[in-house]
């Protein structure tokens, strides 16, 4: 089965490039978008919309790392392509939830007040749960 051009690029970017806490794992980020853009099943919805917020951010903590700065390109898109309610309605919750996250800032580069205004920007039509 041939890949989409959105899986494409969620594989091809290299999510190591980015800085974070020691519980920030470059590694989970790829196969979470995957999961969440291939999202099918409601039973499944919590446990991949964790793995998303856990893969771009810490979600008991309330904060996210730099990598939000390009993975949330992806969470948006797949809000707009999803096939199908669960994964529309899961990457729109994961995006409402972003909105109440804060940049982590334990010890790694912190993103620019730039980044961080432009993050906010990409978040605020979803910071009402529709």
């Amino acid at each position: 089965m041939d890949k989409s051009p959105l899986e494409k690029s969620i594989l091809e970017t290299d999510w190591s490039r980015f800085d974070g806490p020691e519980e920030y794992n470059p590694d989970e980020v790829a196969p979470a978008l995957l999961n969440l853009l291939h999202l099918q099943h409601e039973d499944q919805a919590d446990r991949i919309q964790s793995m998303v917020l856990f893969a771009v951010g810490n979600n008991h903590r309330g904060t996210y790392y730099p990598v939000l700065a390009v993975a949330i390109d992806f969470i948006i898109e797949i809000e707009r392509q999803a096939a199908n309610r669960v994964g529309k309605n899961s990457a729109r919750e994961i995006l409402y939830d972003l909105n109440c996250f804060e940049p982590d800032q334990q010890g790694q580069k912190v993103l620019s007040q730039e980044d961080h205004s432009r993050l906010q920007q990409k978040l605020k039509p979803f910071d009402n749960w529709q």
